[in-house]
């Protein structure tokens, strides 16, 4: 591994934000480089919660960054094409064979439904979907419901709802922090679509 990793680090993501601005399709709404930003951001901040090693911490940035970088190649099957594109990053930073692996599995992770098989594939996946129990909740899932419609994938806010009252149903936080502090406030979201209490989109 190269020896100043926080300089390799913020070049290589000063590349791969600017590829994913130029690159995405525009039509990418949820899964944005803004998106891939934040998921970035919140995997800092559960893998200081979770007192990760600096190595740790680390791969676990590396695979938030690239998690979604496939959506440059195809929607389906995104995991896999992110891997693909993390590759000739992760040699330039000369990684290791393990560590490459432990990004790619991290990154895989992130399939839904997820299925995390390493701690930094919890935080990961944590992070991925940290907005379920925030005060964003709605209007990022606008985003989403938007980037689905434009893509044929669905045609009606009703439509919407029940597959986000399903997938609330579904999901489950794996680390503590979200446990504790997401998983209550994504409940009440939850209430709130059954219910139908949810507010009003903005478009």
């Amino acid at each position: 591994m190269i020896e100043n990793i926080e300089t390799a680090f913020q070049s290589v993501r000063d590349q791969v934000i600017e590829r994913l601005r130029n690159e995405l399709p525009p039509a990418l709404y949820y899964h944005s480089p803004e998106h891939t930003i934040d998921v970035l951001r919140q995997a800092e901040f559960l893998g200081n919660i979770e007192s990760l090693s600096q190595i740790e911490t680390y791969l676990l940035r590396l695979a938030a960054l690239f998690h979604d970088t496939g959506f440059t190649l195809s929607a389906e099957d995104h995991e896999e094409y992110s891997c693909r594109f993390a590759a000739p990053y992760l040699a330039q930073l000369q990684l290791s064979e393990e560590e490459r692996a432990e990004v790619e599995k991290a990154i895989m992770a992130t399939r839904i439904p997820q299925s995390p098989q390493s701690r930094i594939g919890e935080i990961l996946c944590d992070a991925d979907l940290d907005y379920l129990g925030r005060d964003d909740f709605f209007p990022i899932g606008h985003q989403l419901f938007l980037e689905l419609q434009a893509n044929g994938k669905l045609s009606s806010l009703e439509q919407w709802n029940k597959i986000q009252i399903s997938f609330l149903k579904q999901h489950r936080y794996f680390t503590q922090f979200c446990r504790q502090h997401r998983e209550p406030v994504k409940l009440g979201y939850l209430y709130m679509l059954e219910s139908g209490s949810q507010p009003k989109p903005n478009n």
